[in-house]
């Protein structure tokens, strides 16, 4: 019974490393693609509408609550 245990211990630990390598590799796919994105918009040309959408400022309030998470604060801050 002890042998038994002690390897379901190893092949837990083993699939959590697994799991966790695959969370950071997607976690920087996914990094980089905005960055990529945010690139884009960058260099398009003023007159486009994905340039208008991100570089507007609206105006009014947001909700009460929990502000939501921009993309472009998103970016910002990661990059």
């Amino acid at each position: 019974m002890g042998f038994t245990r002690i390897v379901h211990i190893e092949s837990t630990n083993e699939s959590r490393t697994r799991r966790d390598e695959q969370r950071r590799k997607y976690s920087k796919m996914i990094k980089e693609q905005r960055i990529s994105r945010l690139g884009h918009l960058k260099r398009m040309e003023e007159g486009m509408m994905p340039k208008k959408i991100f570089t507007q400022e609206l105006e009014g309030t947001r909700r009460k609550g929990r502000p939501r998470k921009r993309w472009k604060e998103e970016v910002e801050k990661r990059s």
